[in-house]
């Protein structure tokens, strides 16, 4: 809607029939000419990401969908983006306890400054001994790269790191990407959940 906006990208992934999520910020940097700017986001996110991260995924995980939504100023129209794109490796994928992990990181340091992304749905064969194969590493070095550019369509957003405590946002200008699995006990399904 409005340059220096930002926006919140919630992805929707099946990994062997478990969900997992992960969320992503942008701050718009050229306003959205649509009617509902998280639409335009969804669908420049899904056409700039969508086919790349499906090739680093086991074929028994699923792209499901994308859900945007304006998150600053104040809350905009949200949308939904169907996606449903299979992973492209044959082969069984790691639990979802365990996934790779990506960290951003703004210029200046601080706890605020900073964000992880987990990736989970990779294929077992990326790893050895809870390490990531040298492929492994510079395929997802290559996805992290992908997802620090800028996503253009309708308008342009920035991949950015958000502070739900200070509400407010800065750019993600630097990636990490770990060598070794991150493992989140948080991430296990626990019984009786849907």
């Amino acid at each position: 809607m409005a340059v220096n906006d930002w926006y919140e990208v919630t992805t929707d992934m099946s990994v062997q029939g478990e969900h997992c999520y992960n969320v992503f910020n942008f701050r718009e940097t050229v306003g959205a000419g649509g009617d509902v700017p998280a639409q335009d986001l969804a669908d420049a996110f899904d056409a700039a990401i969508t086919a790349d991260w499906a090739a680093l995924l086991s074929n028994l995980t699923t792209l499901n969908c994308y859900y945007a939504r304006r998150i600053s100023p104040a809350p905009g129209v949200a949308y939904t983006k169907i996606v449903n794109e299979q992973g492209a490796v044959a082969g069984d994928p790691l639990p979802t306890t365990s996934a790779a992990l990506l960290s951003w990181y703004g210029l200046t340091a601080g706890p605020r400054t900073r964000g992880r992304s987990y990736m989970a749905g990779l294929p077992e064969a990326v790893q050895s001994g809870g390490l990531l194969e040298d492929a492994a590493q510079i395929a997802l070095e290559a996805f992290a790269d992908l997802l620090k550019t800028p996503v253009v369509g309708g308008g342009t957003w920035e991949l950015g790191i958000w502070s739900r405590v200070n509400l407010a946002g800065i750019d993600a200008k630097v990636r990490v990407v770990r060598s070794n699995l991150a493992t989140m006990r948080s991430r296990r399904q626990r019984p009786g959940a849907a």
